[in-house]
């Protein structure tokens, strides 16, 4: 790997990472009460650069936000296909983020337009969700 890649992005709204066990992880920062398309579009490009820092397989670890968020802005979340992550974890430790969690799945399942799918699903801890991605993450390296 090149040091001079660039493994986190500090955005307007979260914070994107490419982990050492090469798990993108999507973190809100703090207080962000909103989410905006202009943040979709900048979350996806830093998603588009941690992708190409290598070719191995990732997973990916999200947060869901407790506070509304717009439906176009999550159908915009859920129907790209910027990285194709072996498993994605969903963190979502509060009652209302476990609400928009299954909002997020539920979209998923009506827009995802890829016929690439992988397994999602969210958890109330972040390390059990971390645990489940990187056994993902594992066997895609082994090829299995």
């Amino acid at each position: 790997m090149n040091n001079s890649e660039q493994r986190e992005y500090k955005l307007k709204e979260m914070t994107i990472s490419l982990t050492a066990d090469n798990i993108v992880e999507s973190i809100f920062n703090e207080n962000v009460k909103e989410l905006t398309m202009e943040g979709v579009e900048e979350s996806m490009n830093a998603l588009r650069a941690l992708n190409k820092i290598n070719s191995k397989p990732k997973g990916g670890l999200t947060e869901m936000p407790s506070f509304y968020v717009n439906k176009k802005i999550v159908q915009q979340y859920t129907t790209t296909n910027v990285l194709m992550p072996v498993a994605l974890g969903i963190v979502a430790e509060s009652f209302a983020a476990r609400l928009m969690g299954n909002l997020f799945l539920t979209l998923r399942e009506r827009f995802w337009s890829s016929k690439e799918d992988y397994p999602v699903k969210v958890f109330k801890e972040r390390e059990e969700a971390l645990e489940w991605v990187r056994g993902y993450v594992r066997k895609a390296s082994r090829g299995e």
